[in-house]
């Protein structure tokens, strides 16, 4: 495949979640349409192994941590700094959601596992690496929220607290940091891992989108150097509609969902059970 003309070319980028299907679908894009070098991390040994060999190239190495302990993140800049390895991007991917499930129902434990991971992890791999990403001459960070930072979704609040508090992060340290090129990204849904626990619903079905999809158009708009990234129809009707109508898409989309008598959203709405 020929390398697409691009700031991105031969540049070295950090993805974490990169097993998973937008993590894996935008190392392997990288590395194909841009000849970059891809540092991809993540937790499962067997699932790395499994992506080393579809990948099986030189441009990809890959590291194994849980990336929302902070610890972890101290040990592996302190081994980049080491070696001199210059990271040029960051790509904050790596997150979880647990099933459908009313706030008071999940252990508290899974709630700060969906807390730390999802957002921790962005704050501990940028505090540990911001002194490699401003080496470079054209350092970046990118983290990926979800459109649930513009409007809750019913059944996710972790979920939708911790994408909210990470589009705060990415729009504060971009004013904090102008050298550096920051962009939040804000997809709907998307046929990932992601929804292993409860599974894609029919009604989700119609609007999720395939990871090597979104994960094309993402790169697009980062080569564009877009801040604001929003993929998907769904994702797009959430930025549009928050800002028009931010009092009542909320429950909309709590009726939308609710309403369709799916097992996943069952008892979520007015304390029914």
């Amino acid at each position: 495949m020929k390398t697409k003309k691009s700031w991105l070319n031969g540049k070295t980028v950090l993805i974490t979640g990169v097993t998973g299907g937008l993590g894996k679908a935008l190392a392997k894009e990288l590395i194909t349409k841009y000849n970059a070098n891809v540092i991809g991390i993540a937790r499962n040994a067997e699932k790395m192994q499994k992506l080393e060999c579809e990948i099986s190239s030189k441009n990809f190495t890959s590291y194994l941590f849980d990336v929302s302990k902070n610890a972890n993140w101290i040990d592996f800049a302190s081994k980049m700094a080491q070696k001199s390895q210059k990271i040029d991007i960051l790509i904050n991917n790596a997150g979880v959601m647990p099933k459908f499930s009313r706030f008071e129902s999940l252990d508290i434990s899974v709630q700060e596992n969906v807390i730390q991971t999802n957002l921790f992890s962005a704050v501990y791999s940028v505090y540990n690496l911001l002194p490699i990403l401003k080496q470079s001459p054209c350092g970046g960070i990118v983290n990926i929220a979800s459109a649930c930072a513009f409007a809750a979704v019913i059944g996710t609040s972790m979920y939708s607290a911790s994408k909210a508090a990470l589009k705060g992060f990415t729009d504060s340290i971009r004013e904090e940091n102008k050298n550096l090129y920051i962009a939040g990204v804000y997809p709907g849904f998307i046929k990932t891992e992601l929804f292993r626990d409860g599974g894609l619903t029919k009604r989700m079905e119609k609007f999720a989108s395939e990871p090597e999809k979104v994960a094309t158009k993402i790169l697009n708009k980062i080569h564009r150097k877009k801040k604001h990234i929003v993929v998907g129809a769904d994702g797009k009707a959430l930025s549009i509609f928050s800002k028009i109508m931010p009092k009542t898409i909320t429950p909309i989309i709590s009726n939308f969902l609710t309403g369709s008598g799916e097992e996943n959203f069952k008892g979520l709405q007015n304390g029914k059970k």
